[in-house]
């Protein structure tokens, strides 16, 4: 009976300031949906432009807001969530070593970060040349590193025949002094 009553206000011909499209209702019950992110803005600032790289590598990472303050405050101190959140909002500048230091913690090119031409093929190929020098100046390290221990091992081989040389002429003159010895 509620419910009829209910019906019938609600049919009448001026709308009641408390009716929601059926759209808008949200059950206390069930969790509301997320809404999608709104479209990327072509004509977005260079701030804004930046934020949205920020965040979309941070996600693409799986982190978290909180999970990149962490890594930048090991960098940078003073980041925190609400920092990350920010700046990629563009609400607060960003200094030009934060920039850095964010580039370097996300593993991408500064200039890809900054640019106007997001996920173009120059800014991928950028972000595979920095990967590669790292990649070479790394193996590199590893050469030197195996370049050294091999004249090192060399170094130890020619003492350990030096000794040895010295230690068979020892004998040789030990020998040499028993017989002449055993011989009187």
């Amino acid at each position: 009976m509620l419910m009829k009553n209910r019906k019938r206000e609600d049919s009448g011909s001026s709308p009641s300031t408390e009716q929601r499209s059926p759209t808008a209702r949200v059950s206390p019950t069930r969790p509301r949906t997320p809404r999608p992110a709104p479209p990327k803005k072509p004509n977005a600032t260079a701030e804004q432009a930046f934020g949205e790289r920020i965040k979309d590598a941070r996600i693409a990472k799986g982190w978290s807001q909180a999970g990149l303050a962490k890594r930048m405050s090991s960098r940078y101190h003073g980041w925190t969530q609400s920092t990350v959140a920010k700046t990629e909002a563009a609400t607060r500048p960003v200094r030009l070593d934060e920039a850095a230091a964010l580039a370097d913690v996300l593993a991408l090119p500064l200039l890809g970060l900054v640019t106007a031409e997001k996920g173009s093929e120059r800014l991928q190929a950028e972000a595979e040349l920095q990967r590669l020098l790292l990649e070479r100046a790394a193996l590199r390290a590893r050469e030197h590193d195996a370049i050294r221990r091999r004249e090192d091992a060399e170094n130890e081989i020619e003492h350990i025949i030096g000794v040895y040389e010295d230690l068979q002429e020892a004998i040789s003159d030990a020998t040499r002094q028993l017989e002449r010895v055993i011989g009187q």
